[in-house]
């Protein structure tokens, strides 16, 4: 199986609209979902180094207010072509994102934004192994994209010989405004943008050897509110694996396999952390139930309802969207530390409240060597 061998045809292809015939030099890849047809690119800054990409692949599917359902199968026939990027989540205009980037043209938006985009070195084959980066972008889960331009990996794959993908997600009140299994009449499940990063995830693994890559070597990575995604991730895995150990018992280490091998966290807010129970049900009664036919103009109003909200609580001010533990997939908030011990092999503990000195957190990653 070539990764990049546009001549190459499966026999049962046929040149329907849906299976166009290979573009001259596009790259094409024949992964177990299907094929992916993608496009050359110069890096971003050494223009003399080319990197392969696909962009706007749909890795799940997920009706509003519902659990991400992971897409085994590409539609259109097994077969897309993968040149145009995938919508972000509906959001309101960045205050901060002007600032960064003034130029930036505007990004489509759609509900059903569980796009994923995967950049490879050029002329990588199948069977390369390589590294592989999954990037979980910042924007306080109520903005930005995980393949806006000025996220564009080309010359951090290229240069480095990694692969490297990014995940769009749900925000806002799309992806973190909701209830645990308790919750009331019309109020959506919590913590359904986290559900489909992991969607986007497992995607990953069961694909990613197609383009080149390890799925037993990924690296997740994020900045600020993704970074808090990533670690909600690492919770939820480690408490999988606590699960596994009083289930299964033997050797855990043997019969639990992480979703990834290591993470970098840049910029998480730790003080932002826990407690976080009576601000989320704040948010939900003022945001009120969202009909499934309400428009995105009535859904931004109940975003800004929950908001405002959130104001009076402690963390209200900076970074009220976020994960809700006690909801499906995050465990109770009292086994943060253990899980997070379980998961990285390291003792962690968390910054309490009356310290006065900083949280001493080890570095939060699988495979890390010990001194």
């Amino acid at each position: 199986m070539s990764a990049i061998n546009p001549d190459h045809r499966p026999t049962n292809d046929t040149d329907r609209r849906a299976n166009p015939a290979p573009s001259a030099g596009a790259p094409r890849w024949y992964a177990p979902a299907g094929v992916i047809q993608g496009f050359r690119e110069p890096a971003a800054e050494t223009r003399d180094q080319q990197v392969m990409r696909a962009i706007g692949i749909p890795y799940a599917y997920a009706n509003r207010h519902e659990v991400p359902q992971p897409l085994t199968e590409l539609p259109d026939g097994g077969m897309i072509v993968a040149d145009l990027p995938g919508p972000t989540c509906p959001q309101r205009p960045s205050p901060a994102g002007k600032k960064i980037a003034p130029h930036a043209q505007p990004r489509h938006h759609g509900e059903h934004c569980q796009h994923l985009a995967i950049t490879v070195p050029d002329d990588t084959p199948a069977d390369a192994k390589l590294p592989v980066m999954v990037w979980i972008h910042g924007g306080a889960n109520i903005a930005g994209g995980g393949d806006i331009p000025r996220f564009n990996p080309s010359q951090m794959a290229a240069e480095n010989d990694v692969i490297v993908v990014s995940i769009n997600f749900r925000l806002g009140a799309y992806g973190f405004l909701g209830g645990g299994a308790d919750r009331a009449e019309g109020v959506p499940p919590a913590n359904l943008g986290l559900m489909d990063i992991q969607a986007g995830l497992e995607w990953v693994r069961a694909n990613i050897a197609a383009f080149g890559g390890d799925p037993g070597q990924i690296t997740m990575f994020g900045q600020s509110a993704g970074a808090d995604l990533i670690l909600s991730l690492m919770v939820v895995a480690g408490a999988d694996k606590l699960r596994a150990g009083r289930d299964g018992g033997g050797d855990v280490a043997k019969q639990f396999q992480p979703p990834f091998r290591r993470a970098i966290l840049q910029s998480l807010a730790f003080g932002f952390l826990g407690g976080r129970g009576p601000m989320y049900d704040a948010m939900v009664d003022a945001a009120g139930p969202i009909d499934r036919g309400a428009s995105e103009a009535g859904i931004a109003a109940a975003e800004d309802r929950a908001t405002e909200a959130a104001r009076p609580f402690k963390n209200g001010q900076a970074m009220p969207w976020g994960v809700r533990y006690g909801a499906a997939p995050m465990p109770d908030e009292l086994l943060f530390e253990a899980a997070l011990s379980a998961a990285t092999g390291r003792r962690c503990r968390r910054f309490g409240r009356s310290s006065p000195r900083p949280a001493r957190w080890p570095t939060p990653c699988w495979g890390a060597r010990r001194s």
